[in-house]
Order: structure tokens, then C-alpha cells, then sequence
């Protein structure tokens, strides 16, 4: 009788886990409307036609950071706390102005205490931009 109710428990058991599983969607057929260029397969002569950005920037990444951290350190900004959570080129002032600049952004683990924005021009000058 024991073994009974055992061997009922485990098949039981196995058939609750077989139902359990989830059923995974029907992979979207190349000519659904609903999906993205971003998911459709690009072939060899589109990657050739795309276009390749020619720009080479004056300051390095690596100088930029450099005068960047600089910059913080003759304002006194106190960056222990931080830590470097992104740094990218970004196209900065209105349409008649626009710059290429480098932008660096600190951030604490905790979001609400905001964060440190530096950018640099390419001409090497510092300026540190609102927080967030």
C-alpha cells in the first residue's frame, strides 16, 4: 500500500512538471509585417551598402577621459563616490552650433543621487553639463 501511494505521488509529480512547461511561440515567417528590420536577416550586398561614418575624432577617447578627470580634480568634484557608467561621442548645441563632443557620465549604485556629466570638446576644453 506504501508503495503504492509512492509510485502514485511520482507520477503525479512527473505529469505536473510535463504541464508546467511553457510552449514557446512559432518563430515569425519573413514576410510578417510585424517585424522589425532590426529582426530581419541583412544580406551580404546590404552590408555593403551601408554607410561607414569617416569621421576620425581629434582628441582620443582615452586623452578625453584624461582631461576629464582632470577637470574634477580642479573643481574639486569629488568622484569617489561614482563610477564611470558611460562614455560616448555626442553631437552637442542647436542645429547651427552642433559640436562632436566626448561625454562622460558617473553614477552612484543609488540613481537618486544623481550623477557627474563632463563633456569635452574636441579642441580639449572641459564643461560639466546639468545632472540628471
Amino acid at each position: 500500500m506504501r508503495s503504492l501511494v509512492l509510485c502514485s505521488a511520482i507520477i503525479l509529480s512527473c505529469c505536473g512538471m510535463t504541464f508546467a512547461q511553457s510552449t514557446q511561440p512559432p518563430p515569425a515567417s519573413k514576410t510578417d509585417p510585424q517585424r522589425t528590420s532590426a529582426e530581419r536577416n541583412i544580406n551580404p550586398t546590404e552590408i555593403k551598402n551601408l554607410q561607414v561614418n569617416e569621421f576620425r575624432p581629434r582628441i582620443t577617447l582615452q586623452r578625453a577621459l584624461r582631461i576629464a578627470e582632470n577637470y574634477t580634480k580642479q573643481q574639486r568634484i569629488d568622484l569617489s563616490p561614482y563610477y564611470l557608467f558611460e562614455a560616448r561621442m555626442i553631437q552637442y548645441g542647436d542645429e547651427k552650433t552642433k559640436e562632436s563632443r566626448w561625454l562622460f557620465r558617473w553614477v552612484t549604485p543609488r540613481p537618486s543621487t544623481g550623477g557627474v556629466e563632463i563633456s569635452v570638446s574636441m579642441e580639449g576644453k572641459p564643461s560639466r553639463l546639468i545632472s540628471w
